[in-house]
């Protein structure tokens, strides 16, 4: 592969990282190529690390070291690409000890297409099932209808309003 199509390649995920957040994330792979997971990785490694480890099983196309967002700090966990025969052959290195951690080697997997908002597909709901609160919200509430014990089961005191 040629240096202007690692560097083309490596402008296509950054584009694809930067503004197709919500859409399908598809890295497109030189053909013949295979796209690895390399997972446990130690905070520690670096790009030369981990080229050195993987070039005793072929040629390593790119290396991406995963990076925290905020505070740019490894995830501990990396991708990196392979001609397909090779990639083959370096799957023999998972659950090898690698600075000091096992590491996880496996084919990567398409990302899914990820849910958008600010909740990130994590609920944020009231802990309520949808017929329970449509049973809520046809019931008027009125003064004084909360509950009458604390969380420990405790009674609460019973206080006398006068309206």
């Amino acid at each position: 592969m040629s240096g202007f199509q690692e560097w083309w390649y490596s402008i296509q995920e950054w584009w694809f990282r930067l503004f197709d957040k919500g859409s399908e994330f598809k890295v497109s792979v030189p053909a013949g190529a295979k796209r690895l997971y390399i997972g446990n990785l130690s905070y520690s490694a670096k790009e030369e690390d981990l080229r050195k480890l993987f070039s005793r099983y072929g040629q390593v196309l790119s290396i991406d070291i995963i990076e925290d967002r905020f505070s740019h700090k490894p995830k501990g966990y990396a991708f990196l690409e392979m001609p397909q025969d090779d990639a083959d052959r370096a799957l023999a290195l998972n659950e090898s000890e690698f600075l000091g951690r096992k590491l996880i080697v496996s084919e990567a997997r398409d990302k899914g297409r990820r849910s958008g908002g600010r909740q990130g597909g994590r609920g944020g709901g009231s802990g309520h099932s949808h017929q329970q609160r449509q049973q809520q919200q046809q019931q008027p509430r009125r003064r004084g209808d909360g509950p009458t014990t604390y969380k420990g089961g405790r009674e609460k005191p019973r206080v006398q309003r006068f309206d």
